[in-house]
């Protein structure tokens, strides 16, 4: 990942396939990265992954920061449940790859894909 780097992202949110493009506008290697969506519209979010060193482990906090006119108040509110459900898919599936064994030949990936570990 750096700085400039587009990743596209395939998901289902709400029984429904979504396609999401960001931009990696800030990095600092192993601490953050801040995204910025691309065509995401008038109130489209900045997201920070920031990563911090914790007794127990690592400490993953995501961030989401969006400016919008007071006339958007309403319709924001009513993307409260789909950051929810989106929140809780991403942190799911962070979960499923950290308490998982990592795989030189396909590190992570069966983990990714729900697929048992073979070790």
């Amino acid at each position: 990942m750096g700085v400039g780097e587009i990743q596209v992202f395939i998901h289902t949110l709400g029984g429904k396939e979504q396609v999401t493009a960001v931009e990696v506008i800030d990095e600092v290697p192993a601490e953050y990265s801040i995204t910025r969506p691309i065509g995401g519209g008038e109130f489209a979010p900045t997201v920070g992954y920031f990563l911090t060193d914790t007794a127990e482990g690592t400490r993953l906090e995501i961030r989401h920061r969006i400016s919008f006119p007071r006339r958007g108040a309403a319709y924001v509110r009513n993307l409260i449940p789909s950051y929810e459900e989106s929140s809780r898919a991403v942190l799911q599936r962070v979960k499923v790859i950290a308490e998982s064994r990592w795989d030189d030949r396909s590190p992570g990936l069966r983990a990714w894909n729900g697929q048992p570990d073979q070790n």
